[in-house]
């Protein structure tokens, strides 16, 4: 029995997808220039989501406005060039594999390395009030596996939305910010 998915969910899908690709190109040295349907290598990383048109533009539209939203760009660790990373003491780790003390594997979508501290970034298509609790355990898990790896470091987690909302795991709650990073009022 095929199980039909709705069009936000596959949205989500497909912007994890993008910002995956564009984060890879970034390690690589690439430019982050805006994704176009009209590119293979977009069209092509959006095809199997089945989207349509103006569905797979407004993922592409979230995605660019992601990478390029100072605030994002800085949780994301793209506000300096990879050839630093090295020198700075910085590295960028998108969907990579971690496991934790009981041997669980975590897959955080992006996570900032730095010298000190770590970000780990979870993308969502939304964040619903009824999904808070579940992204909430979700960012906790990510961050005491990583804490097991990293003791000197300081962890935080966060949300980034498709309509750029910042949402950060205080105290396993998450806390809805303004573009500043603090609490929103």
């Amino acid at each position: 029995m095929m199980v039909l998915e709705s069009t936000s969910l596959r949205q989500g899908r497909a912007l994890h997808r993008l910002l995956e690709i564009m984060g890879r190109r970034f390690l690589l040295g690439h430019s982050l220039s805006k994704p176009s349907l009209d590119c293979p290598l977009w069209a092509l990383a959006l095809a199997s989501y089945a989207l349509r048109h103006d569905d797979a533009q407004a993922v592409i539209e979230s995605a660019w406005s992601m990478v390029h939203a100072p605030r994002s760009r800085e949780l994301l660790g793209l506000d300096q060039p990879p050839s630093t990373y090295e020198q700075t003491g910085h590295a960028l780790a998108i969907e990579r594999e971690w496991s934790d003390a009981s041997v669980s594997v975590i897959r955080p979508d992006w996570v900032c390395i730095g010298p000190q501290a770590i970000r780990i970034i979870d993308f969502k298509w939304r964040c619903l009030s009824s999904e808070l609790t579940d992204y909430a355990a979700q960012l906790s898990r990510y961050q005491q596996a990583l804490q097991e790896k990293a003791t000197c470091h300081s962890i935080s987690s966060w949300i980034l939305t498709a309509d750029q909302e910042v949402w950060m795991l205080n105290e396993g709650r998450l806390v809805h910010c303004q573009v500043a990073g603090r609490p929103a009022s």
